[in-house]
């Protein structure tokens, strides 16, 4: 075989390639061409778990291997995507970081129409998908600033998806490059191989006589073209007879119909039908494959000149029938019905056909080789392979198609062939198929919806229950009384018992107490419990905001903003029923206040933030007031009480 071929394996960062440890066995990389995800498989003893800890999913994988040294060229870079346990061989599967762009998705209009170039351009909206929307580096070759997009709908897709779609309207390959660690968008044969690989004579460097094989499987040489039809309307002149049952024939199948009959020179529109479908009375049955217009017994078209007039809309197909007499006389005839929706004329039908011709009239070429001592071939690439071995002799430029590497190294497998290239015609058609890819977007809208869940980054704190009270007012008439009982009279208030209570021992007694005649809508606390005994006023709302007494700007920001001789005084914050002895208030977000705290409605009693104090007047109702000495932006004033 030559030089002896070196690797590094890398799992995790850890290298189970390196001499004397036994972990690597063996390991196969298939690289193909197109957008397709590079896949390695890689087989280890099993004393990989316990000199590697232990192996998961998503963790990174690389593949170096070289001639000279085990680095000398990065082959693959990507993650465990499965892993398989057999007795003593674990095997892992990976992917490489192509699959990054299958993960991420894209919901973004490019409009190339509002936005020009920068959201037109085939190259620059790759780099976006690739860097913007996918997280990876982008390495572009420009598609120029002729043959550009006016729009480029991505309605919540994967970003490969849509990579593959303008790699497909621009002949372009999507991958994955180990050597630079980033996405390459480029033309398909933007490379040709320098090393040509021989078969036979003096430069020979392949070590097998490769099977050349000629596939006809796909061959058409003589293609019929169906495209999409134009609908067109007509108008047919019948003339009445005057005989039950008349039928008209149009000239051709109808898809859309509209009969009149001229009566006193007013044409008159008929009813159609189907028989055993429409409900009622009907004109005429419309029987479209036979191209007749049936009158019912319903109508009979009165004897006249051209007194029957249809207005109908027919269908005009575009059809083109072609061959090559070469391909036939060479190969025999191979025959085929194509049926694209998209063609709307004989020169669009011809244009396809013409093309479809070119591909396919000739068998497609492939063959795999295994090159010696050669490893710097990459799918996509076109090389030169020229074979004396077989007759007669091979000089094609082929495209790589797949690539195989083993390890232990017996030679890599390349496979190459002029099928993709035929199939691409690599740039002919690319007009052609962004004027298709726009006649497609107009179909769509491109009112793309979004959704998106976020963490929930709120904690639910409690903090206070509290008791309001409203007092009832008047009265007014007695519930099951005859004389104060009617609803809608005057009210009437003797005598001046309290209003009718629900369930209660004393003012319970239907026929005897009031219904109130109303409230007063002045809501009074009665009560107000904290949490665990601790207040928090974050002023993110004014609840507690002592409105005749404070001063100070305070809303319901999150913020008590304060400026020199500025007073805050909370209502009524914390009320139990019960006596407080000692509080504790602190206060964020400033210095220059004087804090003051009172329990007994009456006496303030000055306050250090953070510092205990004991009440002298002691009280149920607590109250805090702050007087600013200079400028603060106070953000919470939190106080602890103790109950008596």
């Amino acid at each position: 075989m030559g030089s002896k071929m070196l690797t590094e394996v890398k799992i995790n960062g850890n290298d189970i390639a390196s001499a004397g440890t036994g972990r690597l066995v063996k390991y196969k990389i298939i690289k193909t061409f197109g957008q397709s995800v590079k896949e390695v498989v890689i087989h280890c003893s099993k004393t990989i778990w316990s000199d590697d800890a232990t192996l998961s999913q998503g963790q990174t994988i690389s593949v170096k291997r070289g001639f000279t040294t085990s680095t000398d060229k990065f082959e693959f870079d990507g993650y465990i995507d499965r892993i398989d346990k057999q007795g003593p061989i674990t095997i892992i599967y990976g992917k490489d970081k192509l699959v990054d762009l299958i993960k991420a998705t894209v919901a973004y209009t490019y409009d190339g129409v509002s936005t020009p170039l920068s959201e037109s351009k085939g190259s620059d909206i790759a780099t976006s998908l690739i860097e913007t929307w996918g997280g990876l580096t982008a390495t572009v070759v420009d598609t120029g600033s002729v043959m550009v997009l006016n729009k480029f709908i991505c309605d919540y897709t994967d970003v490969l998806s849509r990579l593959q779609k303008l790699a497909e309207i621009y002949d372009y390959q999507i991958y994955y490059s180990e050597a630079d660690s980033t996405v390459h968008f480029e033309p398909n044969g933007y490379t040709t191989n320098s090393d040509t690989i021989y078969i036979g004579g003096t430069y020979s460097n392949c070590s097998k006589i490769p099977v050349w094989k000629s596939d006809n499987s796909q061959c058409m040489n003589h293609i019929l073209i169906k495209g999409a039809v134009q609908e067109v309307q007509d108008i047919e002149f019948f003339n009445g007879d005057n005989t039950t049952s008349q039928v008209f024939t149009l000239a051709a199948k109808p898809i859309m119909v509209h009969t009149y009959e001229e009566v006193a020179t007013v044409w008159v529109l008929k009813t159609p039908g189907v028989v055993d479908s429409t409900s009622g009375s009907y004109d005429y049955e419309i029987d479209s494959e036979g191209k007749l217009i049936n009158c019912t017994t319903n109508w009979t078209p009165a004897s006249g000149t051209n007194n029957v007039r249809v207005i109908y809309t027919k269908a005009i197909p575009a059809p083109v029938d072609i061959l090559d007499d070469e391909s036939i006389d060479k190969y025999g005839t191979y025959r085929a019905v194509l049926h694209y929706h998209d063609i709307q004329g004989v020169d669009d039908a011809e244009r396809r056909a013409n093309g479809l011709l070119k591909k396919f009239k000739n068998p497609f070429i492939e063959t795999s080789l295994m090159p010696i001592n050669l490893i710097n071939y990459f799918p996509g690439e076109k090389v030169n392979v020229i074979d004396i071995k077989n007759t007669p002799n091979e000089d094609r430029t082929l495209v790589i198609n797949k690539i195989t590497m083993e390890y232990p190294y017996k030679g890599d497998k390349v496979d190459v062939g002029d099928k993709e290239w035929k199939l691409a015609d690599w740039g002919q058609y690319t007009i052609e198929r962004i004027r298709r890819l726009e006649e497609e977007l107009q179909k769509e809208t491109d009112l793309v919806v979004q959704i998106r869940y976020f963490a929930q980054g709120v904690t639910h704190q409690r903090r206070y229950a509290r008791a309001l009270q409203q007092t009832i007012l008047g009265e007014g008439f007695i519930l099951g009384s005859v004389v104060r009982g009617r609803i809608g009279t005057d009210k009437l208030g003797d005598p001046y018992q309290t209003g009718l209570v629900w369930g209660n021992t004393d003012y319970g007694d239907w026929g005897t107490y009031y219904w109130s005649d109303g409230t007063d809508q002045t809501e009074v606390q009665i009560r107000c419990v904290w949490y665990n005994g601790q207040v928090v006023e974050d002023f993110k709302t004014v609840v507690f905001k002592g409105t005749a007494d404070t001063t100070a700007v305070w809303t319901n920001t999150g913020t008590l903003g304060m400026t020199n001789a500025e007073t805050a005084q909370s209502t009524y914050i914390y009320d139990n029923d019960v006596n407080l002895s000692k509080a504790t208030l602190t206060a964020t977000g400033g210095t220059a206040v004087a804090w003051y705290l009172r329990s007994d409605l009456t006496n303030w009693e000055s306050v250090t933030s953070g510092v205990e104090h004991t009440f002298v007047y002691t009280g149920a109702k607590l109250q805090w007031k702050g007087i600013a000495s200079g400028t603060a932006d106070i953000t919470e004033v939190k106080i602890d009480v103790t109950e008596v």
